[in-house]
């Protein structure tokens, strides 16, 4: 309809049942209190911002869109997807039970008591350091980030990825259930921190 119809706007306190597809429309705003009990695909679009007490219990799709913040009160129960857009910060207490993906955004710090419970990916970012006490269930993707150290508490579910980053050592206390990849950090040029991790990992 929003391809047809530019003008039309969505009404307020709407529940969809479904999933609502609107990427590759030309939508700049969402309603007031809507629900979308599937998904929520808004990638390739001009919407720069969210509206209050959206929940989505599918995935939320924002990829490729002008993205610059989330609100404080959004709950998203599948994955969250921004990658390509001009994000730089995240609401504190977020909670992403799917994948988490802000790939080449220019996102620098992530908020406190964030817990993913998918896939989160950092990859081309110039994100420099993460929270404490950070969960993330899935994998955690830092390749060619410009981060230097790792927070106290880490847990990491499945595999961390540190390739062509800075990281010059590990804390004592990470947890890394899955693979640990140190491939070109100045770690992997350090035979006895090498030979340390292989160990413990």
């Amino acid at each position: 309809l929003l391809k047809f119809n530019p003008a039309f706007k969505i009404p307020d306190n709407l529940t969809v049942n479904g999933s609502l597809y609107l990427s590759n429309t030309k939508i700049t705003s969402l309603p007031d209190n809507l629900t979308v009990n599937g998904s929520l695909d808004l990638s390739n679009t001009p919407i720069t911002s969210l509206p209050d007490n959206l929940t989505v219990n599918g995935d939320l799709d924002l990829s490729n869109t002008l993205i610059t913040s989330l609100p404080d009160n959004l709950t998203v129960n599948g994955g969250l997807y921004l990658g390509n857009t001009p994000i730089t910060s995240l609401p504190d207490n977020l909670t992403v039970n799917g994948w988490l993906d802000l790939g080449n955004t220019l996102i620098t710090s992530l908020p406190d008591n964030l817990t993913v419970n998918g896939y989160l990916d950092l990859r081309n970012t110039p994100i420099t350091s993460l929270p404490n006490n950070l969960t993330v269930n899935g994998d955690l993707d830092l390749q060619n980030t410009k981060i230097t150290s790792l927070p106290d508490n880490l847990t990491v579910n499945g595999s961390l990825y540190l390739r062509n980053t800075k990281i010059t050592s590990l804390p004592d206390n990470l947890t890394v259930n899955g693979s640990l990849v140190l491939n070109n950090t100045p770690i992997a040029k350090n035979k006895e921190l090498l030979d340390k991790y292989k160990k413990k990992y």
